[in-house]
């Protein structure tokens, strides 16, 4: 099924004049959607959202990072040296998991 997006909507201040206090996980949310944004594909007539997940990654989750990152840049036969889209493909993909780390540990 699609998910919706999440984002936060401030409808004004309190009667204090004080604005509401803000909800750090959609707010870790939304910054991460608009890091990573969403992606969307249709499947059989039916439109699939996914999200990038705002679970904070463990030290075993680092740790396997960079074992799947060797991994697949051996089979799939990445260059070592010189321009290498395969290469360039694969670091994308893990700075992308670095940058939601990040985000997320420092939201």
């Amino acid at each position: 099924k699609a998910s919706a997006y999440s984002s936060t909507w401030c409808s004004g201040s309190t009667r204090d004049g004080r604005l509401p206090p803000i909800d750090a996980k959609n707010q870790a949310e939304d910054i991460l959607n608009s890091i990573l944004p969403p992606r969307e594909w249709t499947e059989s007539g039916q439109l699939w959202v996914q999200q990038v997940s705002s679970t904070p990654a463990t030290r075993l989750d680092v740790l396997n990072l960079q074992e799947q990152l060797d991994i697949r840049l051996q089979q799939r036969q990445a260059r070592e040296t010189g321009i290498c889209p395969v290469r360039r493909e694969l670091y994308s993909q893990c700075f992308d998991e670095l940058i939601r780390q990040v985000t997320i540990f420092l939201r």
